[in-house]
């Protein structure tokens, strides 16, 4: 940050998990202090996928976010709605909610930084359209539902998106599913209804990466070589094992982690095996981790986001050994029940 500032970067946006997972307080805490202003404005809400705030309190479809399938996240699970004392749990700053209805008083108020109320795109417009007017936009953070507005209000402008990029894409579909998110166990299940071919792992092959060097590993990649080479899509799943329960529902928060940490390597061994074989064709790694742990396998430290193809479904692109592979990527509680077949629907033929 403090490069971009000192090379004249006229905005800069923080971009935070839109269900308030990680050090979200501290994030901002440190943003606030490198920028030198007194104030930053903070937008959690995310309209478009029904996440949206209301006097300082996040709400995820419809129920307070720690009610939600966050709530119940094995590993970061969201403790508090409460939006204002999450930050302020981790920074011990003022923060204070504040809506277009109270606009001006958010800039004579104490709040260091203030958490904008908004349920829909217009609110987020308009909020933005009056910040800017006053020169606040300098500094902002939030999730990708307020950084569309940004990009509008910058004049930035979008080429190829949605179905047209999808037709430019390698029609063989590889999915690599290691979130433990229900909203993504039932888009695996409808996915796996409607046709697509669907490998359930099981522990062994989760949690030893070293597997994947076997011999009965080897045999197994090239089984699945020929069914993509067949069915142009094949959706490798490590959420469960023939149904959508969690393997490590179970188990304490430590072994859990563990658990986790050994099923991101073996997911990196298995993207890079396949690429190593030949594989040509599109990716979709579904969770953030599970995309960070495949990158770091392959040693890929830079990835390019080149389009939203739907709200929270990004393509990006990244070149290994010389050669440039694209990858839709999505967060594990992002998309509507339909989401992977359609994407495949789209990108298979």
């Amino acid at each position: 940050m403090e490069k971009a500032m000192e090379s004249g970067v006229s905005y800069i946006y923080k971009k935070t998990d839109s269900a308030m997972r990680g050090n979200v307080g501290s994030e901002l805490a440190a943003v606030l202090r490198l920028s030198g202003e007194k104030k930053l404005s903070f937008f959690p809400a995310f309209p478009r996928l029904r996440r949206f705030t209301r006097n300082g309190i996040l709400y995820i479809d419809g129920c307070l976010a720690e009610k939600s399938v966050f709530g119940k996240d094995p590993f970061e699970p969201i403790m508090t709605s409460d939006v204002c004392q999450l930050i302020r749990q981790q920074n011990g700053m003022k923060v204070s909610a504040y809506s277009l209805e109270n606009f001006a008083e958010a800039e004579e108020g104490p709040a260091e930084i203030i958490v904008w109320d908004t349920e829909t795109d217009d609110q987020l417009m308009e909020l933005g359209i009056r910040l800017k007017r006053r020169n606040r936009l300098r500094i902002t953070a939030g999730c990708a539902g307020f950084a569309t507005v940004l990009s509008k209000l910058m004049g930035f402008g979008r080429e190829k998106v949605g179905e047209t990029v999808c037709q430019e894409l390698s029609p063989k579909l590889l999915i690599l599913c290691g979130s433990m998110n229900p909203i993504t166990a039932k888009q695996l299940d409808d996915a796996e209804s409607r046709g697509y071919d669907r490998e359930c792992l099981s522990p062994k092959q989760k949690e030893e990466p070293d597997f994947w060097n076997s011999e009965e590993g080897e045999v197994l990649l090239e089984s699945w070589k020929v069914r993509l080479e067949q069915k142009r899509c094949l959706i490798i799943d490590g959420n469960s094992l023939g149904g959508t329960e969690g393997i490590w529902e179970n188990e304490n928060p430590g072994a859990a982690k563990q658990a986790r940490s050994k099923v991101l390597k073996s997911y990196g061994q298995i993207l890079k095996k396949i690429i190593d074989g030949g594989f040509d064709g599109t990716l979709m790694i579904t969770g953030g981790d599970t995309l960070m742990g495949c990158m770091g396998q392959l040693g890929v430290d830079e990835v390019e986001p080149l389009c939203e193809l739907e709200p929270g479904i990004v393509l990006s692109q990244f070149t290994y050994r010389e050669k440039t592979y694209r990858v839709i990527s999505k967060s594990g509680g992002f998309g509507t029940e339909t989401l992977l077949s359609q994407l495949a629907g789209k990108i298979v033929r």
